[in-house]
C-alpha cells in the first residue's frame, strides 16, 4: 500500500531529475559556442605576409570618384602597405576605375581620419595610371604613431588633348652592388612607339617572403639625367635606380634585405 502511493512520487522525481539536465546540457552547449573564435567576414583582413620588423596590411579606406572627360571615373586605392619605422609608410597604389589617371596623390590620416601635416610623398612623381595598373609609393610624415593608417588617394582624368601615353617596355634587369656594397637595381627600357617620349622606371622592392621593403623612382639614365628618361623613337636607354639613399648602409629602407622587385615604367609620347 505505500509502495503505490510512492509511485507517483518518484517518478515526479525521476522526471524533473531529467528535465533539469536537458536544461544543463543546453546551457553547456550555447557556452561552448560563444567561445568559438568569430571568423572574419571583411576584405580589410590583412594579406600581407608577416614582417616582423613592420605592420602589413590592406587600406580599407573609401577614396574619392571623380568624373572624367570621357564619361570614366577615377578610382584609386591603396591595395597594400607597410610601416617601416613610427613615421614612414610604404605602399601600392592602384587605379581600380575605368579610365586613366594622371598626377595620383595619396594622404595620409591618422586614426582619426584628420590629414596629417608635413607629408613627404615619393614615387609617384608624375606618374600614368591606366586601368588595373599600380606603382609602389612611399609617405615621410611626424607626429605620432598611427594604428590603423587610412589613406586619401586622388588623381586626375586625363584629358583628351594630352599626349599620348608611352608605351614601354623593361629588359634585362637585376640587382647590382657598388664598391661601398650598396644595393641597387639596372635595366634597360625601349620605346615601342614612333614618337619621342619621356618616361620613368618606379620600383618596389619585396624580402623573401613578399613584404614592401623599399620603394623608389629616382632614376638615373647613361647620360645621367634625373628627371626622366628621354627616348627617340624604338630607342633602348640603361637606366639606374637606386634603394632609398638615407638607408644606403642597408639594402633596404626598411634594413631588410630586398630580393625581389616589381618594375613599372610610364610616361608621355610626344
Amino acid at each position: 500500500m505505500k509502495t503505490r502511493k510512492l509511485l507517483p512520487t518518484l517518478l515526479f522525481v525521476m522526471l524533473l531529475s531529467v528535465t533539469l539536465l536537458a536544461c544543463d546540457s543546453g546551457g553547456s552547449a550555447n557556452n561552448a559556442g560563444n567561445g568559438v573564435a568569430s571568423q572574419p567576414t571583411s576584405a580589410t583582413a590583412s594579406s600581407a605576409a608577416t614582417n616582423p620588423t613592420a605592420a602589413s596590411g590592406i587600406s580599407a579606406t573609401a577614396n574619392p570618384v571623380n568624373s572624367s572627360d570621357n564619361g570614366g571615373d577615377i578610382k584609386l586605392t591603396v591595395i597594400k602597405y607597410v610601416a617601416i619605422d613610427r613615421d614612414h609608410i610604404l605602399g601600392i597604389l592602384k587605379n581600380v576605375g575605368n579610365t586613366t589617371a594622371i598626377a595620383p596623390v595619396v594622404l595620409l590620416m591618422n586614426d582619426s581620419g584628420q590629414l596629417l601635416d608635413g607629408q613627404n610623398i615619393k614615387g609617384l612623381e608624375s606618374a600614368i595610371l591606366q586601368p588595373g595598373q599600380s606603382a609602389g609609393f612611399s609617405v615621410e610624415y611626424g607626429g605620432a604613431d598611427i594604428k590603423h593608417p587610412q589613406f586619401k588617394a586622388s588623381g586626375s582624368a586625363r584629358p583628351s588633348d594630352a599626349p599620348q601615353v608611352a608605351q614601354l617596355t623593361i629588359s634585362g634587369s637585376q640587382f647590382t652592388t657598388s664598391a661601398s656594397g650598396a644595393l641597387s637595381l639596372e635595366g634597360q627600357v625601349k620605346n615601342d612607339s614612333d614618337l619621342t617620349c619621356v618616361g620613368r622606371v618606379n620600383a618596389t622592392f619585396y624580402d623573401d617572403s613578399g613584404n614592401i621593403v623599399d620603394v623608389s623612382n629616382d632614376d638615373s639614365t647613361d647620360d645621367g639625367n634625373r628627371s626622366g628618361i628621354l627616348l627617340q623613337p624604338h630607342s633602348t636607354m640603361k637606366f639606374h635606380i637606386n634603394l632609398t639613399s638615407t638607408y644606403s648602409h642597408v639594402s633596404s629602407a626598411s634594413g631588410v634585405k630586398a630580393t625581389k622587385y616589381d618594375l613599372f615604367a610610364y610616361g608621355q609620347a610626344y
